[in-house]
């Protein structure tokens, strides 16, 4: 790796269960987002469902 190599962080492995990680969830207060932070939500969801494929250096994706 040369001295100019950005390093990627590494990910953080959690010890925590899929269904504790509900349970945690399920037991907080509600959060009210506005219409518009719902829609901004919704989009990002969407987005990362889609196909992705690498070509010619680019990302593309498919709706």
């Amino acid at each position: 790796m040369s001295k100019n190599a950005k390093k990627r962080p590494t990910a953080v492995v959690s010890s925590v269960t899929l269904a504790q990680r509900i349970e945690e969830l399920r037991g907080r207060a509600p959060v009210y987002v506005s219409h518009g932070e719902a829609l901004m939500l919704q989009g990002m969801a969407t987005a990362s469902f889609r196909v992705q494929r690498l070509t010619e250096e680019r990302i593309r994706l498919e709706d």
